[in-house]
């Protein structure tokens, strides 16, 4: 709060380190805090605290000033200038100061947010600052507390009700025997009066005592609700002029016996406690009742007073006749208060959840001595029942925070573990470590002290000089807050056991990186070393290490033996487990020398931990602790420190983030693989990472080394724990690669990247994909050979045969889908082909020079063409049955996400994430060499042109000598002949000597005819004719077999019928599947080669086979 609060600046807090200092709530605070309930008093307006950890104290408002996180509002949440306040005589303008966290009020319906504009806000309104509720109020008028009946008054009350109700029945009676009216309105105003009565008989018996009665210390529309804030008010006018006097006024010298409620102003609760009488009251709220009416005999100023924790005394009357009584609390933490107990009355009714800060401030505001922890009348002090993170680390301010960090000293790490009837128990764990074990069962509050222990390390010691790795074998859930601390380098848990191998092998990285720099200076602690040079201290944290070593025995062996060699490295482990029976092995028990224990149920695993079951013996309050840091520590129980609730840790977690100015912390391993990352930014990170690591050992794979530039493409992005770097790995195309993954993991993805990355490289890449994927883009590119895909089997089987028959050498093939293109070839070819066209052409690739790089699903894993392949990309094997299929080492899976692969090769497995190109090296479209195109299905008349076909769909050169044509009915036979018949007359074809010889349908001609193409044929002559493949297949004499042996032979729809025989070869690999109907597609049979082609369309011919015969 600025420098025109009403309350006055908190007074500096002595820490001292060891087991001597102040208690949870010093008396510097609690005065504090009854200094602001006194100046509320002289305040127009103040706020009330509804909830949180300060519910019940006041904030008293200036008039015109700021209001925020003091002496009094303690929420971490709440910044120090939070609110701007401006009084009027009506109400309070408020406005956001600035603050980081905001500020909400309470409209009619709903929370809004509170602006920097002042809002108009009356008596009534309530405000949320961070976890804080509070209420805007006035002074208030009335601060008498109201005073209980006396048993002469509740008997009065009891008569006037009877009474009332036997008037009521009486008048009822008479009503149904007489139905006289004057009766029945009786009957109506009976209930009336009956109130009246009501009402007015307690006011006389008030009157009649002396007393003055009101509702200070309540609150509602009946005053039966308990206000804590309103009961410090009242204690505090009370004794605003005598402080320190408790002594009683009126009548308290002849009282018998002392009446106060334990919780809403109800009949039930209200305690009775006579003379000399002692009650012990019993239930999960004794504490808080106990308080409770306790602070309403201070608030009216009755006897002496003395109180403690959960124990209040009260004494009166003249030296000779002292009255006394005593009310306490009785709970397991102080059996002795029931023992002596006269009287043992359990609670009833609702308690008001009353806090220790509040019972404090109220004990200050009487003028009394602040209560001793768990020490009562006649009682042996002990723990705090609660100790918040606050009280034994006030810097968790950013502005605090950052100051501190300035001063830090590298060679300690302090924290206070619990605090103890002497105060604070502080531990080191430089110095009582370096290793730690801790050890609680289930509802202990194991995970609240290991919390509590790491953020006062983070708030000792800045990110540059302290990394935490928080190893939670639970799926994360109990250390996973503190991952947004900046000192965490990373939460490690089962549901991601490639981060988990991944950190081990840079942690051991790490440790011989530490051995050198220690042998580099010639020392023998890094506490040695100059401030500049000495690494950042690193503490491992493992929760639940028991389930650790049942389930991954490996994980946990690795992490201790890092940390046995890093004892005088700088790294701390700190091993926490529930069921330490069993699991702390002698190794374990060697190099953990601070030993912390809450409660366990079995003694022998107090034994396994402390040495004796003193930790059995806990009683079960979570928080309760015993430290052990050698043989000579004081075993006294402790309570260990809380850091509130989770919305409470998150706003603690946020001021340490917000001290971290631009610095980047320093961690044990490089930065993740990126998700997705350009080629020439895989390069910038890979250089940088080079650049801040130990240079590459000698020996290390060639693949982990830079490799010169243009010697191939930056394919990957590898990660190099071992080295705690990032690196490239450069893909030659004429090296084959095998890329293995589940649908979605980004196969097709790099085999674009590989192709493009080749065409940069100058190598001509010819690329087997599906349509409308990435890699079919490239077709038309400059540089791209054929681009085809499964829906053209024959050129698909054309293709990879010319690279098997080592006709594509120096050029990459890229096949991605592999399965989906093995079943095309097989339709090609035949069953089976394509297998072994495919492992043919990866055997002969090295010797043929041809690249080849492939990719497909984990399921051909095991076929015979892989075995060749010895370098392979896995890709999306997240699950250890996928990454076994695929080849990967045990234990080794990929990471999630497209592009996120493991690299094999041979026996070395490295992750890695898949480089994507640059938008300029795609290229544009252009030439390429040795392509294969596609044959029309249709194509059109162009003279001298009659059909298009082969590798590049040309026009198909006439054939010398006789053509036959041969197809069954309606496969455009008559059009093919028109064809040939077109392209083959010439200007000198006038005399009818040259001119060709054309029949149709040979066949079916007669004898004449048939005469006629044999002496054509004798004479040289050319000769065009067609017939039906059946016909002509099952010809061995006349015209028709001369022409077969003799001439070229065009064979139509070459997939059905006798074609083969008809043609006399084998006429597959050249049959197009997907087009075996298609008229006028075909294959030309000359001269010892097969040519696919498509016969053009002739204008005004038909395709029925019916045309005339020529000649």
């Amino acid at each position: 709060m600025h420098s025109d609060s009403l309350i006055p600046p908190t007074p500096a807090r002595p820490r001292r380190p060891g087991r001597t200092s102040a208690a949870p709530v010093t008396t510097d605070e609690a005065a504090l805090a009854a200094a602001a309930a006194h100046a509320a008093l002289s305040s127009a307006w103040h706020l009330a605290i509804l909830s949180g950890r300060d519910e019940g104290l006041v904030v008293p408002l200036p008039e015109r000033g700021t209001v925020g996180r003091d002496g009094v509002l303690t929420d971490q949440a709440v910044s120090r200038s939070h609110l701007r306040v401006r009084q009027t005589h009506h109400c309070v303008l408020l406005s956001d100061a600035g603050s980081a966290n905001g500020a909400r009020v309470r409209g009619r319906w709903r929370w809004h947010e509170l602006g920097p504009r002042p809002l108009r806000c009356r008596a009534g309104t309530r405000l949320r600052m961070g976890e804080t509720l509070v209420e805007l109020r006035r002074r208030p008028t009335d601060l008498h507390p109201p005073q209980p009946p006396t048993p002469a008054q509740s008997r009065w009350m009891l008569v006037g009700s009877l009474l009332a109700v036997v008037l009521m029945a009486t008048l009822a009676v008479v009503t149904a025997r007489t139905g006289n009216r004057g009766a029945l309105g009786a009957l109506a105003a009976a209930p009336m009066g009956v109130m009246l009565m009501l009402r007015v008989m307690p006011m006389l018996g008030r009157r009649r005592g002396g007393t003055r009665a009101g509702t200070a210390g309540w609150r509602g529309r009946r005053a039966r609700t308990p206000d804590p804030a309103g009961m410090l008010l009242a204690v505090a006018v009370r004794h605003a002029g005598e402080p320190g006097r408790t002594h009683g006024r009126g009548h308290a010298d002849e009282a018998e016996e002392i009446r106060a409620w334990t919780g809403r102003r109800r009949r039930r609760t209200l305690l009775r406690v006579a003379a000399g009488d002692r009650v012990a009251l019993t239930g999960p709220t004794a504490v808080a009742a106990v308080r409770w009416w306790g602070a309403q005999v201070l608030a009216r100023g009755f006897g002496l007073v003395r109180a403690d924790e959960a124990a209040v005394h009260v004494s009166w009357g003249a030296e000779q006749r002292r009255s006394e009584v005593t009310v306490t609390a009785a709970d397991a933490g102080a059996p002795a208060r029931t023992a002596r107990a006269v009287s043992v009355l359990p609670v009833r009714g609702r308690t008001p959840a009353l806090g220790h800060r509040w019972w404090t401030a109220l004990l200050a505001a009487a003028g009394l001595p602040p209560p001793e922890a768990g020490a009562g009348p006649g009682t042996a002090p002990g723990p705090p029942s609660t100790v918040r993170l606050e009280d034994v680390c006030a810097d968790l301010d950013r502005e605090l925070l950052r100051r501190r960090w300035q001063e830090a000293i590298p060679t300690r790490l302090p924290a206070v573990l619990g605090v103890g009837a002497d105060g604070p128990v502080s531990v080191d764990l430089v110095r009582d470590g370096p290793h730690a074990l801790l050890a609680g069962t289930t509802g202990s509050g194991k995970s609240e002290l290991l919390i509590a222990w790491l953020l006062q390390l983070t708030a000792a010691c800045p990110p540059t000089a302290l990394s935490l790795i928080l190893v939670d074998y639970k799926g994360g859930a109990a250390l996973g807050p503190l991952a947004e601390l900046p000192h965490t380098a990373g939460v490690l848990t089962d549901l991601d056991p490639a981060s988990t191998h991944r950190a081990l092998a840079s942690l051991e990285a790490e440790v011989r990186r530490r051995e050198r720099l220690l042998a580099e200076h010639g020392a023998k602690d890094v506490s040695c070393l100059h401030p500049a040079d000495a690494p950042a201290r690193l503490v491992l944290v493992v929760d639940e290490f028991a389930t650790l070593a049942s389930e991954h025995p490996d994980v946990l062996d690795a992490l201790v033996r890092v940390a046995a060699q890093g004892r005088s490295l700088g790294i701390h482990l700190i091993l926490a487990t529930q069921r330490p029976g069993g699991a702390v092995s002698p190794t374990i028990r060697a190099n953990t020398n601070l030993r912390v224990c809450l409660r366990v149920l079995d003694p022998a695993d107090s034994r396994d931990v402390l040495g004796h079951d003193g930790a059995a013996r806990i009683e079960p309050h979570p928080g309760r602790v015993l430290v052990s840091a050698g043989p000579d520590a004081r075993a006294q129980v402790l309570q260990a420190p809380w850091c509130g609730t989770e919305r409470h840790l998150e706003a603690l977690i946020g001021e340490v983030a917000a001290a971290v100015g631009p610095t980047s912390p320093w961690r044990p391993w490089a930065p993740p693989l990126p998700a997705r990352v350009h080629r020439r930014q895989a390069r910038v990170l890979a250089g940088a990472q080079e650049a801040v690591t130990a240079p590459v050992p000698e020996g290390a794979p060639e693949r982990h080394r830079p490799d010169p530039a243009g010697a191939g493409c930056t394919l990957l992005l590898t990660d190099l724990p071992e080295q705690q770097r990032l690196g490239t790995w450069e893909w030659l195309p004429s090296d084959p690669l095998l890329i293995m993954g589940a649908p979605g993991c980004g196969r097709s993805t790099t085999v674009y990247s590989a192709a493009v990355g080749a065409l940069v490289s100058g190598v001509t890449v010819h690329v087997c994909a599906q349509r409308r994927t990435l890699p079919a883009r490239l077709a038309g590119v400059a540089g791209v050979g054929t681009v085809v895909g499964g829906d053209d089997p024959r050129r698909l089987a054309r293709l990879w045969s010319l690279a098997a028959a080592g006709s594509l050498r120096g050029d990459l093939l890229a096949i991605d889908d592999v399965d989906v293109m093995l079943a095309a070839v097989d339709e090609a070819l035949g069953p089976g082909e394509g297998q072994a066209l495919l492992e043919s052409l990866v055997r002969a690739a090295a010797s043929t020079g041809t690249g080849v790089l492939l990719a497909a699903p984990f399921t051909v894993a095991n076929a015979r063409w892989t075995a060749p392949l010895r370098r392979r990309l896995i890709l999306g094997a997240t699950q250890p049955a996928q990454a076994s299929l695929a080849g990967l080492p045990r234990g080794v899976v990929t990471g999630r996400g497209p592009g996120r692969g493991v690299l094999l090769d041979g026996a070395e497995a490295t992750a890695c994430q898949v480089v994507l190109p640059e938008p300029h090296e795609c290229g544009a479209a252009g030439p390429g060499l040795r392509r294969l195109e596609e044959i029309p299905r249709r194509a059109q008349p162009a003279p001298g042109v009659w059909a298009v076909g082969g590798d590049r769909a040309a026009p198909v050169p006439l054939p010398d000598g006789p053509v036959l044509v041969l197809g069954p009915p309606g496969s455009g036979r008559s059009n093919a002949v028109a064809a040939l018949a077109r392209c083959s007359r010439t200007p000198h074809d006038g005399d009818g000597t040259s001119a060709p010889v054309v029949v149709d349908d040979l066949d079916l001609s007669d004898s004449a005819t048939q005469a006629r193409v044999e002496a054509a044929l004798g004479q040289g002559r050319r000769v065009i004719a067609s017939a039906t493949t059946e016909r002509a297949a099952g010809t061995y004499r006349g015209p028709l077999a001369v022409m077969r042996e003799r001439g070229a032979v065009l064979v139509l729809w070459p997939g059905l019928g006798p074609a083969a025989q008809a043609a006399g070869r084998q006429l597959r690999g050249s049959i197009d599947p997907r087009g075996l109907t298609a008229p006028g597609r075909g294959v030309l049979v000359w001269r010892g080669s097969l040519t696919p082609l498509q016969v053009v369309a002739e204008t005004g011919t038909c395709t029925d086979d019916h045309q005339p015969t020529s000649g």
